[in-house]
């Protein structure tokens, strides 16, 4: 099951978005907008590219096909981050890029947090691959070292 969200940018028009498909929760595309989309520029060329499937861990997109004849997955327009985002599916995370300053709101009737202030470091852990072993990943998981679950 895919935790839908809603990407935009302020432009001199209004918010121009996108829908992203895959890990949409904080800790998952939060952190990688954070990470890999950190200025305006970085930004609308992230939403501009269209509808998106998946951004990976080393902050790879892989969109959904554009169809520009049918306007299929292109981005979406509106004056306000609230009516776009009433355009665009998600399941409460709304991402909001103004200035290139990233934005988090669970719903169009909550206000907009500036996200840095919304990831906590505990839930934002990222592994090295080049020298994490499967291993390493399993003691993460059982708390044998840092993180964790608590469940």
């Amino acid at each position: 099951m895919a935790t839908r969200a809603a990407v935009m940018y302020n432009s001199n028009e209004g918010m121009v978005g996108a829908y992203s498909h895959w890990d949409g929760y904080l800790s998952g595309l939060g952190v990688k907008l954070m990470k890999y989309f950190n200025s305006h520029e970085k930004a609308k060329e992230l939403v501009d590219g269209g509808d998106i499937a998946e951004v990976d861990e080393f902050g790879g997109v892989r969109y959904f096909e554009n169809d520009i004849t049918l306007r299929m997955n292109q981005p979406r327009k509106a004056k306000t981050w609230q009516e776009l985002a009433k355009l665009i599916p998600h399941n409460g995370h709304i991402y909001v890029n103004i200035n290139g300053v990233w934005h988090w709101a669970e719903s169009t009737k909550t206000k907009l947090y500036e996200l840095d202030s919304k990831l906590e470091e505990d839930d934002c852990v990222f592994l090295d691959t080049a020298s994490t072993t499967i291993d390493d990943v399993h003691d993460w998981i059982s708390g044998k070292t840092g993180g964790g679950r608590d469940d």
